[in-house]
């Protein structure tokens, strides 16, 4: 007879087909009216916002044996259609996430005979919520809605425990949440509340819409990140309280969960009924009650101070200046009030929000009143330097009270792109020429009350390009010590300054010679009266010689006597690591040793000037590459 029942509905069920997609939650229960009548409850939950057909109508229920055969199918009517209210856990939190769920409700009465092993009686539907992020292929999964009544509930005509309320919609990510989901029991048996996967139910690929036989898939956990103990995939997972129905946990995910809960019911040890509750939690990005707003830290020569307010979930404000020479203070209730001190000091400005309300919250910062005492100003021209244009600037700013703290230069394009800076009192910077600059100088003051000024300065195109700076060294590969000179075009008017000053023989010519022991740049300033400044440089490189003759050399004659030409004797060349260099005269005596090779011998002993004559050496050198050389020779003093 139920299978010739089931053929007729299946014939039905082509019209009434609707496959709602966007299901989001549920939950059944039952209750014993006498003489083997039973209510059974249904509540689904699904998304308006996203959702598409609307609740079934009717629903139709199964009711299975323990075989897992249908024994009876029943129909039940939707009960109104509400909007379930967006409400948050905690009151002063709030989220600008829009979200919509529809709920409604289904009774039906039923007669269950007595039966070995009880009954399940299951509704089934398609499909959940496509972004649901925590388990597998979301909008192919379907939803089952059952509630296991056993035959020790039959004999007993006992009634399931009903869950007192329906989780919130949203939860707050980075919030910690406490939800009861303890339910209410007629005969007051015990409850075991526990965490538990939902399953799934009817698909697109069904051809009707009767619940499925017995027994029922459980929906897949999306691995890695979740799994029946952490349905959230947080750090601090959901966890259930067997005995009291609360949970907790820290959603820090933002997205959309499904989470399933089932309760046990017993009485005398025995179990009476499992009912399973299947919902959605949306995890949103929440902000908290917050009193903020921005006020300068310091204003300057303004007594009216204009508040912007940055606060949060506020109904009210509430706001004190504190200004002791204003009877009260000084007080608004404006959301961005403009007030005026009577002079200048430092002034504490507290706003409350929600003011004698449970979401109240304060913010309060001190702001500095002062007088403006310096003034910037400078002066600034144009100028064609050797190969390159120049605008030069002159720092006149003054202040009243204090010492000017510092100072500031940048250099803006036609672009207004900063293209240079400086902290000098007469900064030069190089342009280009047929072009407008902006020079901009910000004076820092010691009363934190600082000047800004702008001028834009008129670079005039060139009528005649300068030749340009050239600078170069001959030779510019060199051994170690060895001789070198340096050449810079030479301009008349100019000077020249070379660094490092004490590596040159004359740092301030245009062709100064150099000995260098190792590679080196050398550096070149070049500038004239009117502020002109230009810069170059050149690089010597040193040669990898032997460590052998002639690359190791000591001249066998010097002239000390003060002209500043070969003055001094050094050992020469090569590629010298450590030496021991040491000189004697005809009698064996040592008159001069070092093992420094850049210090060389004067020609004299003991302070005193030796006679024009000759002197034997011995020189004992290390090389670079590791190999030594030993040298022994005369050399003459020639005055």
């Amino acid at each position: 007879m139920f299978r010739l029942f089931i053929l007729v509905t299946i014939l039905f069920s082509f019209i009434h087909k609707s496959h709602a997609t966007h299901i989001v939650g549920g939950e059944m229960s039952y209750k014993c009216l006498g003489n083997n009548k039973y209510q059974i409850f249904l509540t689904v939950y699904r998304d308006c916002k996203n959702g598409q057909p609307p609740f079934d109508n009717p629903a139709i229920f199964i009711a299975f044996d323990a075989n897992n055969n249908g024994v009876d199918t029943f129909y039940a009517n939707p009960m109104g259609n509400d909007t379930i209210p967006v409400v948050f856990p905690d009151t002063c939190l709030v989220s600008t996430d829009t979200v919509c769920v529809h709920r409604t409700s289904y009774i039906a009465t039923i007669t269950l005979a007595p039966r070995f092993g009880g009954y399940q009686i299951v509704y089934q539907r398609c499909c959940r919520n496509k972004i649901i992020d925590n388990i597998i292929n979301p909008e192919i999964t379907g939803s089952t809605y059952n509630v296991i009544i056993t035959e020790e509930a039959l004999n007993v005509c006992n009634s399931s425990p009903r869950f007192k309320n329906w989780p919130p919609i949203n939860i707050c990510a980075g919030f910690y949440i406490k939800f009861d989901h303890s339910a209410i029991d007629a005969e007051g048996d015990s409850i075991v509340y526990k965490l538990c996967t939902p399953f799934e139910g009817l698909t697109d690929n069904n051809s009707y819409d009767y619940p499925t036989q017995p027994p029922y898939t459980e929906v897949y956990w999306k691995p890695p990140l979740y799994s029946l103990n952490n349905m959230l995939g947080s750090k601090i997972p959901l966890t259930i309280d067997k005995k009291t129905g609360f949970m907790d946990g820290v959603p820090d995910i933002l997205g959309q969960f499904v989470i399933g809960i089932c309760m046990e019911e017993y009485r005398n040890g025995k179990l009476l009924s499992v009912t399973k509750r299947d919902f959605q939690y949306n995890v949103v990005f929440c902000r908290a009650v917050k009193a903020a707003y921005f006020a300068p830290d310091i204003q300057c020569d303004n007594l009216t101070v204009n508040l912007q307010n940055q606060s949060f979930n506020g109904s009210t404000y509430h706001w004190y200046f504190n200004d002791p020479k204003i009877i009260g203070g000084g007080t608004s209730n404006l959301k961005s009030p403009i007030f005026t001190y009577s002079d200048t000091g430092t002034y504490l400005i507290r706003l409350i929000i929600n003011e004698n309300s449970n979401c109240v919250d304060t913010a309060e910062k001190n702001i500095i009143l002062r007088l403006k005492t310096i003034k910037a100003e400078f002066n600034s021209k144009s100028f064609f330097c050797i190969d390159t244009a120049q605008i030069s600037a002159e720092n006149v700013s003054i202040d009243t009270t204090n010492n000017i703290k510092s100072i500031k230069w940048t250099l803006y394009n036609y672009t207004n792109k900063a293209i240079d800076s400086s902290f000098s009192l007469k900064p030069i910077f190089s342009v280009n020429d047929n072009q407008i600059y902006k020079v901009r100088l910000v004076t820092y003051a010691k009363n934190l009350c600082n000047d800004t000024i702008f001028y834009d300065v008129v670079v005039p195109k060139n009528p005649v390009k300068s030749p340009k700076l050239s600078i170069y060294a001959d030779p510019n590969l060199v051994y170690s010590g060895e001789k070198s000179q340096l050449f810079a075009t030479q301009y008349k008017g100019f000077n020249y300054q070379w660094s490092p000053k004490n590596e040159v023989d004359n740092d301030t010519i245009y062709n100064p010679k150099i000995r260098p022991l190792v590679p080196k740049t050398y550096y070149l300033t070049v500038s004239d009266l009117n502020g002109c400044v230009v810069n170059d440089s050149v690089t010597i490189n040193i040669r990898n010689g032997v460590c052998e003759d002639p690359y190791i050399f000591i001249p066998n004659t010097f002239t000390p006597n003060g002209d500043g030409i070969n003055d001094v004797l050094f050992v020469r060349g090569g590629i010298v690591d450590s030496l021991e260099f040491s000189i004697y005269n005809r009698w064996g005596q040592k008159v001069f040793e070092t093992n420094d090779r850049t210090i060389g011998w004067d020609g004299t002993f003991n302070g005193e000037a030796l006679p024009n004559e000759a002197f034997g050496y011995i020189l004992k050198t290390k090389c670079k590459n590791g190999a030594e050389f030993v040298k022994k020779g005369n050399v003459s003093i020639l005055r």
